[in-house]
């Protein structure tokens, strides 16, 4: 946040929803995995980076919300308290965008893709609707 009132930039919210929906995981940063080797080993010896491994399962739709702009054009860059203010602006913003996309993706009959894919390939390529902003 202090870079973005250095610059006097307009923070924009964004939220999206169904990629993690669409992959199962194997393989992911948490939990213990002492048989994978690590991807590479640090300089420092004390942190290891795992690659996640994913496979595609569910082609679910993915949803995106963009929240109102946010303006920094008033924060002092060395006030860390506007700055704070400004963060849990944006991050509860982003929540918003996201816990509204998570709601409403429960109206869309086309979600699954069990009934997306042959109504799209009925159509001729046309996408199937979704639920109305």
């Amino acid at each position: 946040m202090r870079a973005a009132a250095k610059f006097d930039a307009l923070i924009v919210p964004f939220g999206a929803v169904g990629a993690a929906d669409s992959v199962t995981f194997l393989r992911d940063k948490t939990g213990e995995q002492p048989n994978i080797p690590s991807a590479r080993r640090w300089a420092n010896r004390t942190e290891d980076f795992r690659f996640p491994l994913a496979v595609p399962t569910n082609p679910r739709r993915f949803y995106f919300r963009f929240g109102e702009p946010i303006s920094t054009s008033n924060i002092d860059a060395a006030d860390r308290d506007a700055c704070s203010q400004i963060y849990a602006q944006s991050r509860s913003s982003v929540e918003s965008c996201i816990a509204w996309l998570v709601e409403e993706r429960k109206r869309d009959a086309f979600d699954s893709p069990l009934v997306r894919l042959p109504f799209e390939a009925a159509g001729r390529g046309a996408q199937a609707p979704t639920f109305t902003l």
